[in-house]
């Protein structure tokens, strides 16, 4: 997935998110951009005193993935999201990232209930000055909104890592797994 982010003033910020996916639905391999997606965020409240950050925020996304290959172009979806992160000492963190998803076409997907939570810790090299690796594990929940459905429950252990000295571009590498339903919910390599 490549993400651009770009910020509007102090307190917002709009987003590009593009997704390839390798899928394996039918049996055979295939690969496919999925569904592109516009957002938009908004902080809400934060303090450096306590090292905390509140927000909102939106997106569409577009159904301009490949149904047959299984990288999403079902409908278009609404989705709203409210997000806060925690710094605690010796750069350690908690964040939260829960939302509701509705979709355009209700009759091809259901709405949809989420909730993306990780915890880890940064460690820099050069007194803090140098490189950044943030090792964290991150733990999904996701959930039809339909009568005797069950939540799916997935661990993602995973590394943060900069790409240049500036250290604005960022990649995450993480291996997600599935801990329940496992039935047609595949293991995942996540770049």
């Amino acid at each position: 997935t490549l993400i651009y982010e770009h910020r509007l003033g102090a307190t917002a910020m709009f987003e590009a998110i593009v997704p390839y996916a390798f899928s394996k639905e039918t049996g055979t391999w295939g690969a496919a951009f999925g569904d592109l997606a516009l957002g938009y965020k908004q902080k809400l409240a934060h303090s450096t005193r306590r090292g905390s950050i509140l927000s909102v925020g939106g997106e569409l996304i577009a159904p301009t993935g490949n149904p047959d290959v299984g990288t999403g172009g079902e409908s278009t979806v609404f989705e709203t999201y409210a997000a806060y992160g925690q710094l605690f000492r010796g750069q350690t963190f908690l964040q939260l990232h829960t939302g509701i998803e509705l979709p355009a076409h209700q009759d091809k997907l259901p709405k949809a209930y989420y909730l993306r939570s990780a915890v880890g810790k940064t460690f820099a090299t050069d007194s803090g000055h140098g490189r950044r690796w943030t090792p964290m594990m991150e733990v999904i929940g996701d959930r039809d909104i339909v009568k005797g459905v069950s939540t799916n429950w997935d661990v993602v252990p995973q590394i943060q890592i900069p790409l240049n000295k500036r250290m604005h571009v960022l990649a995450s590498v993480g291996y997600r797994v599935p801990v329940n339903n496992r039935d047609g919910r595949q293991r995942q390599f996540l770049f």
